[in-house]
């Protein structure tokens, strides 16, 4: 899927949270090739390996707002499966 998207390096990401405790995994891809194997607690570690610059006060994750996206509810609601 991402080379047909036409990306060069991408992370897949993983989180699962409940009741504020939980655990979050992350890995690097670059050419179809893992660079970083899934990793726990990696997340900002491989945003930042793909070039994302924190803002002040800020980690990786929440500058580039994935914090913003911490549920699903009604994400595919329009979608006919």
């Amino acid at each position: 899927m991402a080379n047909q998207l036409g990306l060069k390096s991408y992370a897949i990401i993983r989180t699962e949270y409940f009741g504020g405790m939980g655990e979050q995994y992350a890995t690097l891809y670059s050419n179809g090739n893992q660079l970083i194997p899934e990793t726990e607690n990696a997340i900002n570690l491989i945003l930042a390996a793909l070039g994302v610059v924190k803002d002040k006060e800020k980690d990786e994750f929440d500058s580039i707002g994935l914090g913003d996206f911490r549920n699903f509810d009604g994400c595919f609601e329009s979608y006919n499966y």
